[in-house]
Order: structure tokens, then C-alpha cells, then sequence
């Protein structure tokens, strides 16, 4: 047992790199720190390098079958299907990790969740970042899902921004929400900018902050706004504006599409910067005390508008009636994103994991 400890563990990381997303690099900085290689998927081609390797990690491989064209999704199909099949020919355990309950925006939905619940299914381990996921997995048709779950949250993003290097003037007197990440529409901001005109009676002020990179839809986001208590920001945030916002806003606004997000990497950014959330029930929403967000679900469109104006509402009563103990709630949640998100605990729970993969791999050679 101590010498599968010092024994250093091979993995290859998909995607090596992700920049738009620090949750890749934060999580590989884990696991370096607990003595685990990482490399990427260049190496599944090396046959030296693959022979060498223990274990390989995916992170939205379902994504990799989305394409345009049903041949174009047919073929990656069958080419990452043929890629699974190699790495277990060659005795490499298999980790899923768990983002989505599907994938956003699928040209061809049903082609990419049978991929998805095919790698799921050949897959030796699932990391779930919230106990809700294996429910959503279950309804899937995922086999074995108790069994091969490992609760893994995600990382805390303290510390994981620069600095501001100014701060962000917003005028005192207002509730400042804000949605804060890539503008897109399975994340509703349209319905942000529709209960807007509902609140404009209200000291609120709301703001869309992120890179649309869907030009249409940005022009359609840039004509619903106007004349409206919003203020757009539609352009990549850089780190250290993110931590501005973060620091500067009262709530974070997620009213994401219930049928496809199952993890929240804004509201674990939010938390780490001591802010509540106000969105959809997320299963990253779940894993927190309710009195501590606003979270809610819905049936229909009509019902996720009224939801989410509701839990605006409510969030604005309690900022104006006690903002001390509405700013408290914000950081009892920084509080526990460390705590539950540690890099150096998650390093631990990959480290336990991995070993256990790999001593059944000696077991099996």
C-alpha cells in the first residue's frame, strides 16, 4: 500500500487545456500536487506513451460528436467510439467526468446522448460534482450508476482570478444583479431582460456581462435591451474585470435550461467571491443550503419567468430590509465552496480514486 502511494500515476486529461474554463486547470493542478502525471490526448496516438498510461479522464467528450452534418456526427461517432475501444484493449481505466445533462445547443441530440450514455456506460468511474447527477444519469439509462459515482465538487475559484486592478463604481443606492458568463441561448437571457421591464419600478439594476459569440443572437440580446434597465457588456470578461464584477454585484443571475445544466461553474465563481445566486436548480444549487440562494425550477416558460421575478423580488426585499445579513449569506456560501472545493481535498479524492483504478489494473495484469 505504500509503495502504490509513492508510485506516480499516469493520466491522460481530455482536454489538456480548456480557456474558457479554469475548472480543467485547477483540477490538473490537483492532481499534480498529489504526484499524478498529466498529459494529453497526443499521447492516446503514442503507443509507447499509451502502454504507460493508467488512466484516461474525459471531460465533454460527448461534445466531440456534435457536429453540423449528420455524416460529419455519424463518423466522430464511430472514430471516438474506435478510440474508447483502444484505450480499453490497451487495459487503460476509464473516467467520465460529469458537466452536463446533455449536451447545449446538439445539432443532433439524440446521436450525442446515445454517445454520451455509451461512455458513461464504459466508463470505470463517473465524477459527479453533486449528488443530483446520478439521478439525471439513471434517466439516462447509465448502468451501474451507485457503483461507479464518486462525489468530486467542483474547485473553488478563490484565488483563481487576479485581483481587480480597479474597482468597479455601481451606484449604492440600487440592487445590482448580474448574469456573468458566455452569452448564449440555453442560458435564457432572454427571460433576464423580460422580467426586467416586469421590475422597472423597482431600484434594480440589471447587467449582461459576457461574450456572445453567436452573432445573431447578440443582436437579438442588443434590440430586447433597449430601453431597458440593463446594461450590456458584451464582450470577453477578462480576469481581472471578472473579479470586479464579482466583487462589485449583489446576485448572480443564472436562469439556465434546467434540460441540459446540471453543474454550475458561475455559481461556484460566485460563491468563492462571498455572492448568492438566483437561477435555476441546479444540481450545483442543491448541494448548498436553500436559505442561502434563490433557486428555483419550473414547467414551462411562462412558469420560468415567474419564478425567476419571483426570487428577484424576494432577494431585493431581503437586501433592502437587512443588506448585513443579505452580504452574510454570501459568505457563509464562500464558507463551504472552499471547503467542499479545496484544491488540495480534491487533489486527495483523484489521488484515492485513481489508485483504486490502478490497483485493479495490476490485478487484472
Amino acid at each position: 500500500m505504500n509503495e502504490m502511494k509513492k508510485q506516480q500515476i499516469r493520466t491522460i486529461y481530455i482536454p489538456i487545456s480548456n480557456q474558457s474554463n479554469k475548472y480543467v486547470e485547477l483540477v490538473q493542478t490537483s492532481m499534480k500536487q498529489n504526484g499524478i502525471s498529466v498529459s494529453g490526448i497526443k499521447d492516446s496516438l503514442n503507443i509507447i506513451k499509451l502502454c504507460q498510461t493508467d488512466i484516461v479522464n474525459l471531460n465533454w467528450f460527448e461534445g466531440r460528436v456534435n457536429k453540423k452534418r449528420i455524416v460529419s456526427c455519424i463518423g466522430a461517432y464511430i472514430a471516438n467510439s474506435v478510440l474508447l475501444s483502444v484505450l480499453k484493449l490497451f487495459g487503460i481505466k476509464i473516467v467520465v467526468t460529469i458537466h452536463n445533462g446533455n449536451t447545449h445547443d446538439a445539432h443532433h441530440p439524440e446521436i450525442v446522448r446515445r454517445f454520451y450514455k455509451k461512455i458513461c456506460n464504459k466508463a470505470h468511474a463517473l465524477v459527479i460534482m453533486n449528488e443530483y447527477s446520478k439521478q439525471v444519469l439513471a434517466q439516462m439509462g447509465v448502468k451501474h450508476v451507485d457503483e461507479k459515482s464518486i462525489l468530486i465538487h467542483h474547485p473553488s475559484y478563490t484565488g483563481a482570478y487576479e485581483a481587480s486592478k480597479k474597482k468597479m463604481e455601481l451606484a449604492p443606492e440600487f440592487f445590482h444583479v448580474a448574469f456573468i458568463g458566455q452569452v448564449r441561448p440555453y442560458k435564457n437571457i432572454e427571460l433576464i431582460l423580460q422580467v426586467a421591464e416586469q421590475l422597472k419600478e423597482e431600484k434594480i439594476c440589471f447587467h449582461i456581462c459576457g461574450y456572445a459569440d453567436q452573432e445573431a443572437y447578440r443582436h437579438k440580446i442588443e434590440m430586447l435591451a433597449e430601453g431597458k434597465n440593463v446594461s450590456l457588456h458584451l464582450k470577453y470578461i477578462e480576469d481581472d474585470e471578472m473579479a470586479g464584477w464579482m466583487d462589485a454585484v449583489d446576485a448572480v443571475l443564472l436562469p439556465y435550461n434546467m434540460k441540459t445544466s446540471l453543474n454550475s461553474g458561475v455559481s461556484i465563481l460566485a460563491f468563492s467571491y462571498g455572492t448568492t445566486v438566483i437561477g435555476t436548480k441546479t444540481g450545483t444549487l442543491r448541494e448548498y443550503p436553500e436559505e442561502l440562494v434563490y433557486a428555483y425550477e419550473y414547467a414551462n416558460d411562462e412558469e420560468h419567468i415567474q419564478n425567476l421575478a419571483q426570487n428577484i423580488r424576494r432577494a431585493y426585499a431581503e437586501f433592502v430590509a437587512d443588506r448585513a445579513a443579505f452580504a452574510q449569506k454570501g459568505a457563509e456560501l464562500k464558507r463551504l465552496v472552499n471547503e467542499k472545493g479545496s484544491i488540495e481535498k480534491i487533489g486527495q479524492q483523484y489521488r484515492m480514486l485513481y489508485e483504486k483504478l490502478a490497483r485493479a489494473n495490476c490485478k487484472e495484469k
